[in-house]
């Protein structure tokens, strides 16, 4: 997390980070907070900070897709996840599923895709050109 304003907003991603100003500072970043996600609705999410500025919608049941076209790569995307929801066994999966989107799936505990799985998720996604 940014505390201690070492997060700039900025441009680009990474200003400010001791240490990775110079290999990262060409990153871009979406950092925030999925609220919650249900029913057949998108994602809810309150934003931290967003260089890539692409758009969450539900695709189907427990799968949502960040996209922005030609954007993502497979060896230049990278993530972090954490979701906060403590009632059920949650399982997530971020993949780059192809250069126009990314895939965010979340599973209950049998393993079947759901919906309404997603709350308090912090969320980075960053993509270096």
């Amino acid at each position: 997390m940014c505390q201690d304003n070492c997060c700039k907003r900025g441009k680009r991603g990474f200003q400010g980070l001791p240490g990775v100003d110079g290999a990262f500072a060409d990153v871009s970043v979406y950092w925030a907070v999925i609220k919650n996600q249900s029913g057949t609705n998108a994602p809810d999410d309150d934003i931290i900070n967003d260089t890539i500025e692409g758009v969450w919608t539900r695709t189907a049941v427990g799968t949502y897709r960040y996209t922005k076209s030609g954007f993502f790569g497979a060896t230049t995307t990278w993530f972090t996840l954490t979701n906060g929801l403590t009632s059920a066994e949650v399982r997530c999966r971020l993949e780059v599923a192809s250069s126009n989107y990314i895939t965010l799936k979340t599973y209950d505990n049998t393993g079947a895709l759901a919906d309404d799985l997603l709350e308090q998720c912090w969320i980075g996604i960053f993509v270096k050109p």
